[in-house]
């Protein structure tokens, strides 16, 4: 299980370099991946993957950063990742859904907006 569970997610992290560098330069251009996230606070966001494995820039500026994220594949394999949930105590958690824009994978996401500087 835990083979699978890496294998998952070393596979999600190659569909991502490819767009990753050019993404890091500037969150809104043509390699950017780009979906929507349903959050159990109520919100729907724009999202994109930009600047880093761990966090969504929103749309209007905001940023949602994720500590665990469950998903399913197409096949129904499933899986974890996770970034520290335990112990974490900032901003409230807010768990949100989305699809993934390339592998098609249903995620699962726990994480937090951090507050604007």
């Amino acid at each position: 299980m835990r083979r699978r569970v890496i294998a998952a997610f070393c596979l999600a992290l190659a569909a991502l370099l490819p767009t990753a560098a050019v993404a890091l330069a500037a969150p809104d251009n043509d390699q950017t991946l780009h979906f929507t996230l349903y959050c159990d606070d109520g919100h729907t966001w724009q999202a994109s993957f930009n600047g880093g494995p761990s966090a969504f820039h929103l749309e209007g500026d905001g940023l949602y950063i994720w500590k665990e994220i469950d998903y399913v594949t197409p096949d129904q394999q499933s899986g974890s990742i996770l970034r520290g949930i335990q112990g974490f105590a900032a901003e409230p958690t807010v768990v949100c859904h989305y699809t993934g824009a390339v592998s098609g994978n249903a995620y699962t996401v726990t994480g937090f907006y951090p507050p604007a500087s």
